[in-house]
This record gives C-alpha cells, sequence and structure tokens, in this order.
C-alpha cells in the first residue's frame, strides 16, 4: 500500500478540500515546492499559481492565491484566501491571467 498524505484545503467561506492524496505542489512566494508523505514539518506562504494534487494515478489542478500552508507528519493544511477548481492546467493559466487583470471595483 502507497503511503498518503492527508491534505485539507480551508478558504473563508469554510473547507474546501479534505483527503488522502499521493503528494502536491503549489505555489509557495519564492516558487513552487512540492510535498510528498514524510515530508519535514514546514510552513510557508502561498503565492498565487497553480496547485497540483496527485491522488491514485489522477492529477487535479487548482487554481490557488494567497495563503499559507501547514505541512505536519499528521496532516496538511492550506488555508487560501482563493482557490478554484480547473479542469486542467491550460484552464489554470487562463484563470490566472483572469485572476491578475485589474477588475473594475464598483464601490
Amino acid at each position: 500500500m502507497a503511503m498518503s498524505l492527508n491534505l485539507k484545503i480551508m478558504t473563508p467561506q469554510g473547507t474546501f478540500f479534505e483527503g488522502d492524496i499521493e503528494s502536491f505542489s503549489a505555489p509557495g512566494i519564492n516558487g513552487y515546492f512540492g510535498v510528498l508523505p514524510s515530508h519535514a514539518p514546514m510552513i510557508s506562504g502561498i503565492g498565487k499559481g497553480v496547485l497540483k494534487i496527485d491522488t491514485e494515478g489522477n492529477s487535479q489542478y487548482y487554481v490557488i492565491s494567497g495563503g499559507v500552508a501547514e505541512i505536519k507528519s499528521e496532516g496538511t493544511i492550506i488555508l487560501a484566501d482563493i482557490v478554484k477548481k480547473v479542469e486542467g492546467p491550460d484552464e489554470a493559466d487562463i484563470e490566472l491571467e483572469e485572476l491578475e487583470s485589474p477588475t473594475p471595483t464598483g464601490h
């Protein structure tokens, strides 16, 4: 049986994702980082980019922006400002461009 890693992603609206995964890669403030089971404990800021989660041979992609990741032996928690599930890397790139484009405030 392959080792797994418990991942919980939370946003201000509540729990976005929770489950056992094989690995993930996330956009840290200083570049992307990957996490596998048995990763050393750490805390990292989350930047804007693509969060890739691998489970049983399948990859899931999310656009993520702002937050923090806490990796511990009992599991990882990502607290994020924005998380949006996308179909794949190409759609993620489009969503990222939309996040980066200035939006009217409408106040």
